[in-house]
């Protein structure tokens, strides 16, 4: 509760950081299920627009957690982005 507490406000976010992401300059790897109900994989998209050296990886049938749901396909996933 208190990690949530966190970054969650009775108004939403209390950070929104996507503004920041240029910022990394190093290799960065989004995992996004597509069918996520609590953050939409339009989130994803544009996050990895915002990276200079960023790539995503969309995971379908995956929901909010692909490395729970999908250990398959995002072990594949980081090994490919780990490789490369």
């Amino acid at each position: 509760m208190a990690s949530l507490r966190a970054v969650l406000g009775l108004f939403g976010q209390r950070q929104v950081l996507i503004k920041r992401l240029p910022e990394l300059t190093m290799p960065t790897l989004i995992v996004w299920g597509t069918a996520d109900w609590v953050i939409p994989v339009t989130h994803g998209r544009r996050a990895a627009r915002r990276l200079a050296a960023g790539s995503l990886v969309q995971l379908s049938w995956c929901g909010h957690a692909p490395q729970v749901e999908c250990p398959q396909g995002f072990a594949e996933a980081l090994n490919r982005f780990l490789q490369a």
